[in-house]
């Protein structure tokens, strides 16, 4: 087998392969389907349930991305508003070492060293 075939090839082995663990895991263990159903299960629900499933997931991926768009607009335009105030950017800049800290450890892990 080539190199390509084997690249499309071993995920489907591999995913086939879990698939069939998890169904042996729930039929040797005798696991209840409201703990853990098995594959054939959840295959028939999201058939079943398909349309209903599909417009929730919608309505998720939809609010989703407002929030992230909220937040980045939101996060924007605090950085902007930091970046023209001087007063900000005196607060959120980091603090000067003192003469003869080292720049990169605070002056309480200084002592320790």
């Amino acid at each position: 087998m080539n190199e390509r075939a084997l690249r499309i090839v071993l995920p489907i082995l591999v995913l086939a392969l879990i698939i069939a663990c998890w169904h042996a895991v729930v039929q040797i263990f005798a696991i209840p389907p409201f703990v853990l159903p098995g594959p054939g299960l959840v295959l028939a629900t999201l058939i079943a349930d398909g349309p209903l499933l599909w417009q929730s997931l919608l309505v998720t991926l939809t609010l989703t991305f407002q929030g992230f768009l909220l937040a980045a607009v939101g996060g924007i335009a605090l950085a902007l508003a930091a970046a023209a105030c001087l007063a900000a950017r005196l607060q959120i800049s980091y603090p000067q070492p003192q003469s003869g800290e080292s720049p990169c450890l605070p002056g309480s892990l200084q002592r320790l060293y």
